[in-house]
């Protein structure tokens, strides 16, 4: 475990590093005329799983509505390749590795419950089994 003051200032690290990303970003975007699109999912947007001025300051959340087990659906169905769609998400921000780890971690099969639940619906099975 890390003491505190080193936790810390990875903190403070992260939350420096995605704002000036979003800059540079923003900057190549105003350069060439472009709009900035974001990634969020329902689950990370209603949770709060954003850095704001950071990965939350985009023009357009276009899969905001789609629970993450939907865009998991989504992205088979468009074909895009298995290595892709396995990847473990990660934010880049520390240089160490690590895996992006979500706040209240939601299972696929509990994406799928709250998914189910929100359209009252009742789910039979498990993801990708094509019953909810």
């Amino acid at each position: 475990m890390l003491p505190l003051r080193e936790l810390l200032q990875i903190v403070a690290a992260s939350n420096f590093k995605q704002p000036t990303r979003m800059a540079i970003l923003y900057n190549h975007a105003e350069a060439n005329n472009f709009a900035v699109i974001g990634t969020a999912n329902k689950n990370e947007h209603d949770q709060g799983f954003f850095v704001k001025y950071g990965d939350g300051g985009v023009d357009l959340l276009p899969m905001v509505h789609l629970f993450k087990t939907q865009i998991y659906q989504l992205a088979d169905y468009l074909g895009v390749p298995k290595e892709i769609r396995s990847r473990t998400p990660t934010t880049d921000t520390y240089s160490a590795p690590s895996a992006q780890q979500e706040p209240c971690s939601v299972s696929d099969h509990g994406s799928a419950l709250v998914c189910a639940r929100a359209k009252r619906t009742r789910w039979r099975g498990g993801p990708g089994d094509g019953s909810h």
